[in-house]
């Protein structure tokens, strides 16, 4: 763990940067420059508004629950590179994140994370009760994910949890109730989205022994078949040091 000095230095780099870079900055640590895990968040939330709906879902709740997708995944991304930011260094995955590299400092993250987690807020004022309710579990659940990894042997069931947790929302958002269609829905979305978190996990396995993941535990097994690659798809480990003399 780095030290008051540290932190102190690593703030007043960041704080010196030309403004477009920092916003550039910004913008990688929200992985708004790999909106593909915008999409793998948005197609659940569309799936349960078109299925509550019958076809014909609100046209302001649509525009919320896009704009709250976006919203949410960003703040948690930057979460999870807060609260990995002492590992993520050291995988070659992650070590090109900006708090990996310090151009983003530790408390410019915490309000870029405040300021989303605001948005967010701001968004659920036209819901109903039962949506606001269930949106507040939600965020507990994507707060907490990154720092649960560190003692839980399957993260990925809880990540499932909170990212497919806006299906429940949707349906409450859109009936006032939760049919056992959206309990259906959720249970797949969920399933879906623990799947596509191990590939990754497996990739960076010798680098991550630290956090626990079932992607660590397959990793022998998915480094090799996973994705239908017939490739081993873990980093080679690193070249033994050689000495000088």
């Amino acid at each position: 763990m780095g030290n008051a000095g540290d932190v102190e230095e690593q703030g007043e780099r960041a704080a010196h940067a030309p403004a477009p870079r920092r916003l550039r900055e910004y913008a990688r640590l929200m992985r708004i420059d790999r909106p593909i895990g915008i999409w793998l968040l948005l197609w659940p939330v569309l799936w349960a508004l078109w299925i509550a709906a019958a076809g014909q879902p609100d046209e302001q709740l649509f525009v919320i629950f896009v704009v709250g997708t976006f919203v949410m995944r960003s703040a948690g991304c930057v979460m999870n590179d807060f609260a990995d930011r002492e590992f993520d260094p050291h995988v070659r995955r992650t070590a090109d994140r900006p708090l990996a590299r310090q151009s983003v400092s530790t408390a410019e993250a915490l309000g870029l994370f405040a300021v989303l987690g605001l948005a967010a807020l701001a968004l659920l004022i036209p819901l109903n009760r039962p949506t606001q309710v269930l949106a507040l579990i939600g965020g507990v659940l994507a707060v907490t994910y990154p720092f649960l990894k560190r003692f839980f042997a399957l993260p990925q069931a809880y990540l499932g949890l909170a990212v497919s947790w806006s299906v429940p929302m949707s349906f409450a958002a859109q009936t006032g109730e939760l049919p056992s269609i959206a309990r259906t829905t959720w249970s797949s979305a969920s399933a879906r989205r623990r799947s596509c978190s191990v590939v990754p996990t497996a990739a960076s396995s010798r680098c991550c022994s630290s956090v626990r993941s079932p992607g660590l535990r397959w990793s022998g097994t998915w480094g090799t078949w996973a994705a239908g690659t017939g490739r081993d798809l873990r980093p080679p480990p690193p070249s033994p040091r050689t000495s000088n003399t």
